[in-house]
């Protein structure tokens, strides 16, 4: 989200038909809500904020567990959950061996 986007009241993050609604704490994929749970949510905000960028584990364990400490499979198990409720969006999610996740967009089909 842009300046101006934050000024003109825009709360939602969007890749295509992947909307996050910032404050209703909700998602949906064309327009159809997925259930998603705090820390799914969480974790697809952090990818989708910083889309295109590689995020570590450690700056998603500090980021979407503050104050709680969990293990790395941890955050394996619940990428694999977001995954399979994303359906079409879940290859977007990707993970890069020794590095961490991101978010990166995909060509559009021809």
């Amino acid at each position: 989200m842009n300046i101006v986007e934050a000024r003109l009241g825009k709360h939602t993050l969007d890749y295509r038909g992947l909307q996050l609604n910032l404050d209703k704490k909700t998602a949906t994929i064309d327009g159809n809500p997925i259930n998603l749970t705090p820390i799914e949510f969480a974790l697809l905000q952090m990818l989708l904020s910083n889309s295109g960028k590689v995020l570590s584990r450690q700056q998603l364990m500090e980021s979407v567990w503050t104050g709680i400490i969990v293990t790395d499979r941890t955050i394996d198990v619940n990428i694999t959950r977001l995954r399979k409720k994303l359906n079409i969006y879940a290859a977007n999610i990707v993970s890069r061996p020794g590095f961490g996740y991101l978010f990166e967009e995909q060509p559009l089909p021809m």
